[in-house]
């Protein structure tokens, strides 16, 4: 199923938007701190938020549930632990490729351009030619076979 069109560089599909119509330009000091303050807002805005007299926190949820539920009541702690779960680990790939783009596909060096053979044409790669003189051979563990035993 293909996603309906938005507009430029937008699309919606399962559940899923992506809205990748914002740039600022070079020099645009202004532009860019509004666009890195969209990026780094925080998970829940802070007039969401009330503390209690007993110490505990009342998150107002921005819509009711289905089953008639408006807020949420945490203590600090547990608050705390519900937002660190939403937070990614570091150095950890937040997006994942599959099929031929997945890092052990056989043909992906084949459509994605090795930075070690960017002197290469892509007519070169595509077609199984040998990397530019001087250069690294690319690193494919899923190229190599286990040896078969021999009973």
């Amino acid at each position: 199923m293909e996603a309906p069109s938005l507009g430029r560089r937008h699309a919606r599909l399962e559940g899923f938007d992506l809205h990748a119509n914002v740039a600022a330009p070079a020099g645009n000091r202004e532009r860019l701190e509004r666009l890195c303050r969209y990026a780094l807002r925080p998970p829940v805005a802070r007039d969401r938020l009330q503390l209690t007299a007993g110490g505990q926190v009342v998150l107002q949820l921005r819509r009711r549930w289905s089953d008639g539920t408006t807020h949420l009541l945490f203590d600090p702690i547990e608050l705390l632990e519900r937002l660190a779960a939403l937070t990614p680990r570091p150095r950890v790939n937040l997006v994942l490729y599959y099929g031929v783009l997945g890092a052990r596909a056989r043909w992906r060096g084949r459509i994605v351009a090795s930075l070690r053979a960017a002197g290469a044409s892509g007519d070169d790669r595509a077609s199984g030619g040998e990397p530019p003189e001087g250069t690294a051979p690319v690193n494919r563990p899923h190229d190599v076979r286990p040896a078969r035993e021999t009973a």
